[in-house]
């Protein structure tokens, strides 16, 4: 493994190998995160892998940004012999495996660089992107806006022979001057900083809870009182062990940090998991008051947000900010969309959820049933439909 990117309602992270493939798969990530952020549309398959290639190869020194390079498995483009470019413009990338996804990849990066750098295709690829989110089958979208995908081939591989095949340099701006301070870390960061990192329902320690919950233990009793220590066995039972005990352990670490937004928020998710409905006032005010300290905080928002109900009752003008602010700081995360898209259901704005859930609902990584199904329903304006999207449980 390179590296990889996780995403859900507990926070995103990225992680990667200290080398040049961890960097591709790192930049390639990186592409996704921010496309799904900022587009607000579905695209194809190919042109969502092909976006993350084209990015992924991007070198830095202290003078230049270089972008548009070719990747390594693009050899795999040049050796398989004559693409089926139709197949190519209409697959869901989850649909291919082993050497079919490496060549998929590769004719991805292929066609997005053709598209992004020949003198008057990128019109083109606009007019074809428009024309996918308005809903209009890939294959015939891609015949009308770009070209006959009968003549990709030839037309591809002459690009890619040619001297118009180019990448990129831009030049870097000066980075200002700023004053550097250096904090030393406590004493149990060796032993416990990639847990923190790692303690999530879905990170990499879930797939042994009671191993990871001992783990942190076992650490934990080797630095007694220190902060990091304290911070990271709370969360680690708050997620798989003793919730009361998580709770005091927040309330412990926030004596000596009491403006600490992190650690507020940590004893608002605790006061819920010890007891949602008893606890759930005090649980509010406590992720009011992380939300004032850390105004980005989306995580606070979205525990706070779940202090009420969305479903059942009106959603007022106060909560609903809050929901749009939490949605817009973090809309790759789906249980985020889904919050909005709610949202707005409640207002009637049944266009704007489907809107709203567009690039999740198609997104070529992760099945996501539950998010289409709300998308349709959306769409058509069928609130019978939204009712029973709803009542899915989340996976």
């Amino acid at each position: 493994i390179a590296g990889y990117y996780m995403v859900g309602q507990h926070g995103m992270a990225a992680f990667a190998r200290a080398d040049g493939s961890g960097q591709q798969t790192l930049l390639h990530e990186y592409a996704h995160h921010h496309m799904f952020a900022t587009t607000g549309r579905r695209h194809p398959a190919w042109y969502v892998e092909g976006f993350a290639e084209f990015f992924s190869t991007a070198t830095f020194d202290a003078q230049h940004v270089y972008f548009g390079q070719a990747p390594p498995r693009v050899g795999r483009l040049l050796v398989q012999g004559k693409a089926d470019w139709s197949r190519l413009i209409t697959t869901n990338s989850l649909d291919l495996r082993g050497v079919d996804a490496a060549i998929f990849y590769a004719r991805a990066w292929a066609l997005t660089h053709y598209l992004f750098r020949k003198d008057g295709m990128r019109e083109r690829l606009q007019a074809y992107l428009t024309a996918i989110a308005a809903g209009q089958p890939g294959g015939d979208a891609f015949a009308a806006h770009v070209a006959d995908p009968a003549t990709l081939e030839r037309t591809v591989r002459a690009y890619l022979g040619s001297k118009e095949f180019s990448f990129s340099r831009m030049d870097r701006q000066p980075v200002p001057a700023s004053a550097i301070r250096v904090r030393p870390l406590s004493p149990a960061a060796d032993a416990m900083l990639m847990m923190v990192v790692s303690l999530s329902p879905r990170g990499p320690a879930a797939d042994d809870p009671a191993a990871a919950l001992a783990s942190v233990r076992a650490a934990a009793a080797r630095f007694p009182g220190d902060a990091l220590a304290t911070r990271t066995l709370a969360l680690a039972e708050l997620h798989w062990g003793d919730k009361a005990a998580a709770l005091a352990l927040a309330e412990q670490a926030l004596a000596a940090a009491p403006d600490d937004a992190e650690l507020l928020r940590l004893k608002g998710q605790a006061l819920l998991a010890a007891d949602r409905q008893a606890n759930r006032g005090a649980a509010r005010r406590v992720l009011a008051e992380a939300i004032k300290r850390d105004p980005a905080d989306w995580r606070a928002m979205r525990l706070y947000v779940h202090t009420h109900d969305l479903v059942g009752s009106l959603v007022p003008d106060s909560l609903f900010n809050i929901i749009e602010t939490m949605w817009s700081l973090a809309p790759q995360v789906d249980a985020n969309a889904i919050d909005m898209a709610v949202a707005l259901i409640r207002r009637d704005r049944l266009s704007d959820a489907a809107q709203v859930l567009e690039p999740l609902a198609y997104a070529p990584h992760g099945t996501r049933p539950r998010i289409r199904a709300l998308h349709a329903a959306a769409l058509a304006g069928d609130r019978a439909a939204i009712a029973r999207a709803l009542a899915v449980p989340p996976p």
